[in-house]
């Protein structure tokens, strides 16, 4: 087989195995159970951007092994509006602003 037939049978494996992983999130995400007025207190596995987008704060949860329950909050200053944590680790707490799943 040419080699740049290979690389582009290997190119679209790795885009196959990315949008399945993407399509795996959203239907986790699609069936979350969101608590708004709330954050999830604990120690964190990971903070990230979701860009002011629920949908893009479980979807990186579902994608970071362990995680299990995220906080995000949109209207915090900066970069990072979505911490990801274990459930384990998780206790709900009142949050104005702010939505845990």
């Amino acid at each position: 087989m040419h080699v740049a037939t290979r690389l582009a049978l290997l190119l679209s494996t790795a885009a196959c195995a990315a949008a399945a992983a993407a399509t795996t999130a959203a239907a986790t995400c699609s069936g979350a159970t969101l608590h708004n007025g709330t954050e999830c207190h604990g120690p964190q596995l990971a903070s990230v951007s979701a860009k002011g987008q629920l949908d893009g704060c479980c979807t990186a949860c579902a994608a970071l092994y362990g995680c299990s329950a995220f906080t995000f909050a949109p209207d915090t200053p900066g970069t990072v509006d979505c911490w990801l944590h274990s459930a384990a680790d998780c206790v709900l707490q009142p949050a104005e602003g702010r939505a845990a799943g």
